[in-house]
């Protein structure tokens, strides 16, 4: 199974296959009075807007989590803006989408996460006391919340929002932490560490990492 284009490789003219993800789907009307159906689809390289002018009779406009099997578009620009002018698709179901390749809807870090993984563990061993070491590592010797912990988003849009965010976002604040600790020696840097280290903690059951996250 292949994915087909991806959208950051759409260009002007071309004719495009492949699988993406509704973002967004309204069912408008032209001035003409023709209906039609305005999507936003995307996968893990971005977004493109698709018009459908002639929706199949009887069928829902596809709505936002929707995965659509693009069989016949054409790549255009309109207002200075790319869009796809749909022609034949497929609707997948939910069990048809939920074997499809995350990676290719859902962005990721570009940092290899088990280095980000080695690196978070090495400050933890070298930076806090043995007492605050063992409970920090007790915390990540439940295998579940580890995976979680490695693979969730930091949020939905704003940063760090792909696969594998919440891992490079705390370490970047455990960083951040370890510096302030260098400037500021009164403070308690075992405090420091572990308020960085769980300070999102929460993400990891506040977003569902299924083909989006949401």
């Amino acid at each position: 199974m292949e994915k087909g284009f991806f959208v950051k490789e759409i260009q002007e003219g071309v004719a495009v296959a492949g699988y993406f993800i509704v973002q967004q789907g309204m069912e408008k009307t032209t001035r003409k009075g023709q209906l039609y159906w305005d999507l936003l689809v995307a996968d893990a390289t971005g977004s493109i807007a698709v018009k459908v002018w002639k929706p199949k009779l009887g069928e829902n406009v596809p709505t936002g989590g929707d995965v659509l099997k693009i069989q016949q578009a054409k790549a255009e620009v309109y207002n200075g803006t790319p869009q796809l002018r749909l022609e034949e698709y497929i609707r997948l179901s939910t069990d048809e989408a939920a074997i499809l390749p995350r990676e290719w809807f859902c962005a990721k870090s570009a940092r290899n996460s088990s280095e980000m993984w080695e690196e978070l563990t090495t400050i933890i061993e070298q930076h806090m006391t043995p007492r605050w070491t063992a409970l920090a590592k007790s915390v990540f010797a439940n295998p579940s919340l580890k995976a979680a912990f490695m693979t969730s988003a930091a949020a939905k849009e704003v940063h760090h929002a792909y696969a594998h965010g919440l891992l490079e976002h705390s370490l970047g604040v455990v960083r951040l932490a370890l510096k302030m600790g260098e400037c500021y020696h009164l403070l308690n840097l075992d405090l420091l560490i572990a308020g960085a280290l769980f300070h999102d903690m929460g993400k990891i059951q506040t977003y569902e990492q299924t083909l989006q996250i949401s």
